[in-house]
């Protein structure tokens, strides 16, 4: 399972106040669309301050299956350049809310954070 330690303890614990945001990455500056995304950059934000980051790396790149780990991981939200159709209904289905940014990752939960991303 993704996100534990070696003493098989789980290092993200989800509670009423704590939030999940995963920013698309891919290795450059700005945040790819969710279907091109290599990896995720999993915050753990607790009263609108990032207080955990943590990489989770795709490792088959099919929607259904990022969406189910996500899902997994309990996301509350997921920030990318853009969404195909399919993700975006899936993600729906999922609970988990979408938005969309260009820019860098720290940009986009910052932006984020700061309540000016619209729910694509």
């Amino acid at each position: 399972m993704l996100f534990h330690r070696k003493d098989d303890t789980v290092i993200l614990q989800k509670t009423p106040q704590t939030e999940f945001v995963a920013v698309a990455y891919e290795g450059g500056k700005d945040i790819p669309i969710f279907e091109r995304a290599d990896c995720f950059v999993f915050y753990t934000v607790l009263k609108k301050r990032m207080v955990r980051k943590n990489m989770l790396l795709i490792q088959d790149k099919k929607t259904e299956s990022v969406v189910r780990q996500l899902k997994e991981l309990q996301a509350d939200a997921v920030v990318c350049r853009a969404f195909g159709p399919r993700a975006k209904h899936l993600l729906d289905e999922a609970g988990i809310r979408c938005y969309e940014f260009d820019g860098g990752t720290q940009s986009g939960l910052n932006t984020y954070l700061e309540g000016s991303l619209q729910q694509g």
